[in-house]
């Protein structure tokens, strides 16, 4: 039992780093675009 839930725990953290890494490269590549552009 204690092992599932680590998985999920696990499973969700990655899955929300997952989703915080994509958000911050589109952010930073269009910051950069920004940047060029200026």
């Amino acid at each position: 039992m204690f092992l599932y839930l680590m998985i999920i725990l696990f499973s969700k953290t990655y899955y929300l780093h997952h989703i915080y890494f994509n958000l911050n490269r589109i952010f930073i590549t269009e910051h950069y675009n920004i940047i060029i552009y200026e």
